[in-house]
């Protein structure tokens, strides 16, 4: 059986469809002169202008691959999104200004604005010298060079670190304008994917060979991170200067599982962080802690031992898990069991920061003289979803059977980490 065709819109419907894509485009502009607090002069453009301005406005950025780097259809949508979701999401301030815009707003009607009332010297309509004069040193603020590459080079950053993953393949992103004289005379941003594969080996590990992936960032290249070998103590200070990490599937599934309002993206990002600006301490023959930090929030550690002169992250431990310097404290003050920390769900980000908590000064006290701090100061702060807390405060307190005010703790400063 022959597949359908789809049918295509009538000659109506196109004009339609192209009546309403003009129509946005004049909000998306008025828009921007209200954000550049110059809605006035929105009101001195007519109406065969913004028709000009529409005609010659610069489109939506592309994704696209590098040349010779074949990345499938399935890929390239996710592709797609990603970048379009970080150029919404990526939000700067406008130099002495309290003035906020968006990348996509600033690559695409901005832009427009720019060369349509900024750049061209053509007095086109009889107000437009007066749009010119007064948003013209807005303007010079957020399109001069250094300003755009600033910015810029961040989103490019985020591109490529939310396009990869240790465990996957790494795509470079970068940027280039359109070649306009070649495709209709349209102008656009185009960002650039390329591919690095993963470095990875095999190790035996418990008398199986498993895979285990480099831990590093890409730039046009991969640049893998290492701890210095002397900080280790180990013999092989002298044979190598440097030891290279790698990271487990495994500690990569429980990061996931134990950090589960994180997306993946800054995951991999803050393992890179973390080993790149190490607080390390050595737990066993071998065996080390290193502090996972989310914006210099500790979260947890990574625990890795040293395999075959590398070091191997081999899982991740909240700082409230068995394991954790945090949680034998913890245990100490509450009679917490490891089982306990499960069974109150005290084991994932997600407790602390869509509950009631680190809103409850009793258990604060208790954490914080436990050293969790940090996982505390993170609920804290983060940029809380609408809609209400769950209860759980009051349900930790009856459980751990500490219903009479806590005594006021000391001034007791937790023991420091070896910093490397």
């Amino acid at each position: 059986m022959s597949k359908r065709r789809k049918k295509r819109p009538s000659a109506q419907q196109q004009r339609q469809e192209q009546a309403e894509l003009r129509k946005k485009f004049y909000r998306k502009v008025k828009q921007f002169f209200t954000v550049a607090e110059k809605e006035h002069l929105f009101k001195l453009i007519p109406i065969y202008y913004m028709n000009l301005l529409y005609q010659n406005r610069l489109m939506a950025p592309k994704v696209l691959s590098e040349e010779g780097v074949f990345i499938s259809g399935e890929n390239t949508k996710i592709m797609n999104e990603t970048v379009y979701a970080i150029l919404k999401d990526y939000y700067f301030d406008v130099p002495n200004d309290n003035i906020r815009m968006n990348m996509y707003d600033y690559l695409t009607i901005g832009l427009t604005v720019h060369y349509g009332f900024v750049i061209g010297e053509k007095d086109f309509f009889p107000g437009i010298q007066q749009i010119r004069d007064e948003i013209g040193p807005f303007m010079g603020k957020i399109y001069n060079e250094d300003f755009f590459e600033n910015n810029l080079t961040k989103v490019l950053y985020l591109c490529t670190v939310y396009l990869s993953g240790l465990d996957q393949n790494h795509y470079p992103v970068r940027f280039e304008w359109s070649d306009h004289k070649h495709n209709g005379g349209k102008y656009y941003g185009v960002f650039r994917v390329g591919e690095i594969i993963s470095p990875r080996i095999s190790v035996n590990i418990d008398s199986l060979n498993r895979p285990v992936y480099q831990v590093g960032w890409v730039t046009r290249k991969f640049n893998p991170a290492t701890i210095p070998t002397r900080e280790l103590k180990l013999d092989l200070y002298g044979v190598q200067e440097n030891t290279e990490i790698y990271i487990q599937k495994h500690a990569l599934i429980r990061l996931k599982e134990r950090l589960d309002m994180v997306n993946s993206g800054d995951i991999h990002l803050f393992v890179v962080d973390s080993c790149m600006n190490p607080v390390i301490r050595e737990i066993g023959h071998n065996k080390y802690l290193i502090e996972y930090r989310m914006d210099n929030f500790k979260l947890g550690y990574l625990v890795a031992d040293l395999i075959e002169a590398k070091l191997i992250i081999r899982t991740f431990l909240l700082v409230t898990q068995s394991g954790a310097p945090e949680e034998k404290r913890l245990s100490s003050i509450t009679g917490l069991t490891k089982e306990d920390v499960d069974y109150l769900n005290l084991c994932k980000l997600s407790s602390f920061v869509n509950s009631d908590i680190h809103e409850n000064s009793r258990l604060l006290s208790i954490f914080e003289e436990a050293g969790c701090e940090g996982i505390i100061n993170f609920a804290q702060n983060i940029v809380h979803r609408a809609g209400k807390k769950v209860h759980r405060a009051e349900q930790i307190l009856k459980y751990i059977e500490m219903e009479e005010p806590l005594p006021t703790f000391g001034a007791r400063k937790v023991g420091e980490s070896t910093h490397v």
